[in-house]
């Protein structure tokens, strides 16, 4: 109701699944041959700033109704009328998702000391009929230019038609028991893997396809009164009174590029474990995973004309062309890349010791502790809801041509241990203590420019900032009492003062590089079990 980004919102989703497995074993051979599908039927009822969103420079601007921006959205289609309660029950473009999976592995007991397994999978993604395509949409202009900042699809292209593809995914593991009694074992493996992707982004491609929904973004002039409209029914009517047609006259499209496909990734592993001693157990881990298709989002409504800084930002391209297409408020853009990959570490060490004797009673101890370092990197990390936000909100120094950095998932250092004893009183009581400690590196995050959004006037509110050399790199005016001197001494204590910052005097800072402080978790279990009686 009231929250702006969900004044209606009303996902409805049915699913059906229908797996089967069939395993054969001859001689050294265990074949499995098996299938995995899923159906979903989802209608994604959501329309952002339904009831308007009115913005105001203070508190004496709200007062008078000189509102210095007005955003919403309106039904244009005849089919479905602008009213909350047929758009709640009705939401339009309803849609429909099949995930297919055929496969086959054998593990092959090649010895008693070694195996194998080898297997293929072929995952097959549809969905019912493509969204509608805006009639406009071909027809936008070539986005020419000399020294290009970004690239995409041109919208000539453009056809909405994605999915539908089917992809191959060989694989192979092994374990190799090397003296024959799991005192040495090697394992590990290789394969592709398809992943998944959110529903939700489909639902944005089917609602904002730039048939169903309007914009309003009107910027009334300094000191124009607007009175609100509180009724969303009558939001259109009260922009075009005061601002005239124009202000209502743009829509969003959310495009999905040509042939698409799932998140896909190569991942590898190879593991060594080692018995010695009086019950102790060594793990050495790695694990690296190359990105095949990832997400990439970029606004592509920007004509590509740009100028540089002579000094500071001087990579951060200020768009001064304006729209390609002035009929769409902006063009959000899904895309494919194969930039990305992580790895992690890991050293384990664990001990287990039973049947310890502590006069007539039992003791069974156990411990372990284990350190992983991980690296994930990414050009998208693809968490938010809609395309804008995943555009807007995802760190860069050109939001249309992200640059490869850290995951929002990097782990970097994590530390796991636990120890652990049970003592056995009788055969019918037995006491444990257990402790649990995880300690990991705090979560990764970036520093952007706080201007209001869009500084370079690129659609984006996330840009990477240049940190200053010294005072003469950058160039502050005073504001009031706040004097330029005032304004660096505080910027300049900032910079010193972040042991991250203080490294990129000169440079950009960089996405996600900086990290919050370690977490510690210690969690302790004490049981006491009773058996009342033999069963």
């Amino acid at each position: 109701g009231t929250w702006r980004e969900a004044s209606i919102y009303n996902m409805k989703q049915q699913t059906a699944e229908l797996s089967d497995n069939v395993t054969y074993t001859t001689g050294v051979n265990k074949f499995t041959f098996g299938t995995h599908n899923e159906f979903y039927n989802l209608t994604y009822g959501f329309i952002n700033s339904w009831n308007g969103r009115w913005e105001y420079k203070d508190v004496k601007g709200f007062q008078a109704d000189q509102p210095t921006r007005i955003r919403g959205a309106f039904t244009t289609d005849p089919k479905y009328p602008n009213d909350r309660n047929a758009l709640y029950n009705n939401p339009p473009n309803p849609f429909k998702v099949a995930l297919l999976s055929v496969y086959a592995q054998d593990e092959i007991t090649a010895s008693p000391k070694f195996k194998v397994t080898p297997g293929i999978r072929v995952d097959y993604s549809a969905v019912g009929n493509q969204p509608t395509t805006d009639p406009a949409l071909n027809t936008v202009p070539a986005n020419n230019s000399t020294n290009p900042t970004y690239t995409n699809t041109p919208f000539s292209q453009l056809n909405n038609k994605w999915l539908g593809q089917a992809t191959i995914s060989p694989r192979i593991g092994f374990n190799w028991d090397i003296n024959g009694n799991q005192s040495v074992v090697l394992r590990g493996g290789t394969g592709i893997f398809v992943g998944r992707m959110p529903f939700a982004w489909l639902g944005y491609a089917y609602t904002l396809n730039g048939t169903v929904y309007g914009n309003i973004d009107y910027k009334p002039a300094s000191g124009t009164t607007v009175p609100l409209a509180v009724n969303p029914l009558y939001l259109k009517d009260t922009v075009n009174k005061y601002g005239g047609p124009s202000a209502s006259a743009t829509r969003e499209v959310d495009i999905i590029d040509n042939n698409f496909k799932l998140p896909t990734i190569w991942r590898s592993s190879l593991a060594a474990d080692f018995k010695f001693g009086n019950g102790y157990k060594l793990t050495l881990e790695g694990m690296y995973t190359k990105t095949l298709y990832d997400v990439k989002f970029q606004q592509i409504n920007i004509k590509d004309q740009a100028e540089y800084y002579s000094t500071g930002p001087t990579q951060s391209p200020v768009y001064t062309g304006g729209k390609l297409y002035g009929g769409y408020s902006n063009a959000y853009f899904l895309s494919n890349t194969t930039e990305g990959y992580r790895y992690n570490l890991t050293a384990q060490l664990s001990k287990t010791t039973n049947n310890i004797r502590v006069g007539t009673q039992f003791l069974n101890l156990n411990w372990s502790a284990a350190y992983t370092y991980g690296v994930s990197k990414d050009l998208s990390n693809g968490i938010r809801n809609s395309f804008q936000s995943n555009f807007e909100v995802n760190p860069a120094i050109v939001p249309n041509s992200p640059q490869l950095a850290y995951s929002n998932f990097d782990l970097r250092d994590r530390i796991v241990a636990t120890l652990g004893g049970t003592l056995v009183w009788n055969q019918m009581n037995a006491t444990s203590l257990n402790f649990f400690y995880a300690g990991q590196s705090g979560s990764p995050y970036s520093v952007v420019y706080a201007s209001g959004g869009n500084p370079f006037n690129n659609a984006a509110n996330a840009n990477l900032p240049y940190i200053p050399k010294d005072q003469n790199d950058i160039k502050l005016i005073d504001n009031g009492s706040y004097t330029a001197a005032q304004q660096w001494a505080d910027l300049n204590a900032l910079i010193s003062g972040d042991k991250y910052l203080s490294t990129r005097r000169g440079q950009y800072a960089e996405r996600n590089a900086l990290r919050t402080p370690w977490n510690h978790e210690l969690d302790l279990k004490l049981m006491h079990e009773f058996r009342l009686s033999k069963k």
